[in-house]
């Protein structure tokens, strides 16, 4: 079984565990399901939202933003669209680098803000922003940049 095979396996054993209507319980909780999804798209910056109800139940996590290597662009329409349509009360954002770095760019805070602010209108709470970077996260709230 090659690597990619080991990692689809792996991604489908966590999906059926978080299944629509786990409750995300637990900071650990998130950052193991955040850093299996970024397996997926480690060459490459890629932007994903896990969509939460008012119990905090997953709803869905969809990637909706790729990038290069070092370069990402994020819209915070498109988050509060893609939350709009999932009916989402709150969201947990991730994002990851390909090259590395655990520390937040100020790219990173200043769109994570506006992101914030822009759900806060329609009443969607973000709970975290998470970057991934080989294997573990990163919490923006933990580390107070947000």
């Amino acid at each position: 079984m090659t690597d990619d095979e080991i990692i689809e396996k792996a991604l489908s054993i966590l999906e059926k565990r978080i299944r629509h209507g786990s409750v995300m319980s637990s900071p650990n909780k998130v950052k193991n399901y955040l850093a299996v999804q970024a397996e997926k798209n480690k060459e490459r910056e890629a932007f994903g939202v896990m969509f939460l109800n008012e119990n905090f139940e997953m709803i869905a996590f969809q990637y909706l933003f790729f990038g290069t290597v070092s370069k990402l662009d994020v819209y915070p329409r498109e988050v509060v669209r893609a939350s709009m349509q999932k009916n989402a009360s709150a969201v947990i954002l991730t994002h990851n680098h390909p090259n590395g770095s655990k520390v937040p760019t100020m790219t990173d805070i200043a769109v994570t803000k506006k992101i914030k602010e822009a759900l806060a209108f329609v009443d969607v709470v973000m709970l975290d922003h998470m970057i991934t970077v080989g294997g573990s996260c990163v919490s923006m709230i933990e580390e107070g940049v947000i």
